[in-house]
């Protein structure tokens, strides 16, 4: 619906939208915007591209959904083929209503590379890059693409990337302090892949609940819950 992007807003005045979910559709990031500008009360945005490239910009799409970050309690983000290098991040702290999160890492973190390639001088402060690119509201985070696209064959167990697997170590370890409401972390394939034994043992400590999970739709999350300001 790329084509939309220049129409009057008389054709997209959906002022009442409260759901929006896109699959296998071109479209551009000022197309979307027109569809998400108008809405007072939208919660949540669900974007699925499996198919060729991305049809959108990007790097410009937080800037477009931060039009209903005051509204907007869950955010889906699913494409498989996606930038494998990023010099950018998405900053998701103005989304002060988001509850529930589906991601890949590395669009989350930007340039961020395993600390073994840093020299200790130049190491990145990964406690702080954290908690300046997650919703500060944060429950349920879903992490997407911790392993190269192979992953998924069944018989196959694959490593994760070590960058990704010192982000949720950090992330589980730091809770207090990058992710003070996170209660559940679900990773995509996760039976597929080599996860250090301890990782459990900091989730069970920490109080979040991580386990694997092949869509979406497999978690039960109580959406009374979500709303609420327990943990």
């Amino acid at each position: 619906f790329s084509s939309f992007e220049s129409a009057s807003h008389r054709y997209l005045n959906y002022a009442g939208l409260r759901e929006l979910i896109i699959e296998e559709s071109a479209y551009s990031t000022a197309a979307l915007k027109q569809l998400i500008l108008p809405s007072k009360g939208l919660t949540s945005i669900s974007l699925h591209h499996k198919r060729g490239p991305l049809p959108f910009e990007e790097r410009k799409l937080c800037a477009v959904l931060s039009h209903a970050a005051e509204t907007l309690k869950e955010l889906i983000l699913w494409w498989t083929n996606h930038p494998t290098e990023r010099d950018y991040g998405f900053d998701l702290t103005q989304f002060t209503a988001l509850r529930l999160l589906r991601i890949e890492p590395g669009l989350l973190l930007g340039p961020y590379k395993s600390v073994q390639t840093y020299t200790s001088a130049e190491s990145p402060d990964l406690p702080q890059l954290i908690r300046s690119r997650l919703p500060p509201n944060l429950k349920v985070l879903l992490l997407e693409s911790l392993t190269a696209p192979e992953r998924v064959h069944p018989q196959v167990e694959q490593t994760i990337f070590g960058r990704d697997l010192e982000f949720m170590r950090c992330l589980l370890e730091r809770r207090d302090l990058v992710a003070p409401r996170l209660a559940c972390l679900y990773i995509f394939y996760l039976d597929n892949m080599v996860t250090p034994k301890d990782l459990y043992e900091i989730a069970d400590r920490v109080g979040v609940t991580m386990s694997g999970v092949y869509e979406t739709h497999d978690i039960l999350v109580d959406w009374d819950w979500l709303d609420t300001d327990k943990g």
